[in-house]
């Protein structure tokens, strides 16, 4: 097991007090993961796991009037403005599969969801029972499973890379690279690690940044029992910088889209605690 149980958490706020305990399971957390793997942590995908994490996140309803992630709404927003009746979309741990209900609803040629997890991949094929859209399919399946001929105008990852490792992200990004039409793109949505609220990522600005709100009496943030043991499974949290080299090194060229974009805008990447980031197909 390579990973604190709640009680062990538990034990560490009542000891130490919040919001300094945060503090410190954070920075332990930090200093281990990158020596991770997905499968370190795989343990921590329970029942309650999928719960919790639903509890968290609002939703929204699309303009087809299917309910989302707030998580989810980037691509959506991005790929609604941009996507048509002719386009292909390969949607990579979709889980239940929700947004590939959502892309499907915008009648588009076809869409595909694949995941690792059978109960997922049930629980996404139930929703598609009720809607009973002819353009869309889940699959049990890996992206290197897909043929040589099948080909997608874009492929989505939402909130997948922060659960692997650089050489997994590696491994994932060069098989997306082989079934994207050239000149298709992969849309990631994922943690920006240079955020305060991740500090994964180093940045002059940012840590200038949080300087100025220790003096001004910042302590850090208070995160519960449950967000701190959740968290665990978010191994790979980057910054823009250091996710785009991968992808250069995979074939891709790369721009970003800050989530809460900032008024003075270069700044966003500082303030913003997620981020998509669209990867095209040299």
């Amino acid at each position: 097991m390579l990973y604190l149980t709640k009680d062990q958490i538990r034990s560490i706020v009542q000891k130490i007090g919040q919001p300094e305990a945060t503090n410190v399971i954070k920075r332990f957390y930090h200093s281990y993961q990158k020596l991770l793997h997905s499968t370190d942590v795989l343990d921590l995908y329970d029942a309650e796991y999928f719960s919790t994490l639903d509890s968290l996140v609002t939703k929204f309803k699309t303009d087809k009037a299917i309910e989302l992630s707030e998580y989810n709404r980037p691509a959506y927003s991005y790929l609604s403005e941009k996507i048509d009746q002719h386009a292909s979309l390969l949607d990579v741990g979709c889980g239940s599969g929700d947004f590939v209900i959502a892309m499907a609803a915008r009648e588009i040629k076809n869409v595909i969801g694949i995941d690792f997890a059978p109960k997922a991949i049930e629980e996404a094929n139930s929703k598609l029972n009720v809607h009973k859209f002819n353009n869309c399919e889940f699959a049990c399946k890996d992206v290197s499973d897909f043929n040589s001929e099948e080909k997608f105008n874009y492929v989505t990852l939402n909130d997948v890379t922060e659960h692997l490792s650089d050489s997994e992200l590696k491994i994932l990004f060069n098989k997306i690279h082989k079934v994207l039409v050239e000149g298709g793109e992969l849309l990631i949505h994922t943690p920006n690690g240079i955020a305060l609220c991740h500090d994964t990522d180093k940045s002059i600005l940012q840590e200038l940044r949080k300087l100025l709100m220790r003096l001004r009496g910042w302590k850090g943030f208070e995160w519960t029992v449950d967000q701190l043991h959740y968290y665990q499974e978010h191994i790979n949290v980057k910054g823009y910088k250091n996710l785009k080299s991968i992808l250069n090194e995979c074939g891709f060229i790369t721009r970003v889209i800050y989530d809460e974009p900032y008024k003075v805008k270069p700044l966003s990447y500082l303030v913003s605690s997620n981020m998509l980031v669209i990867a095209k197909k040299k």
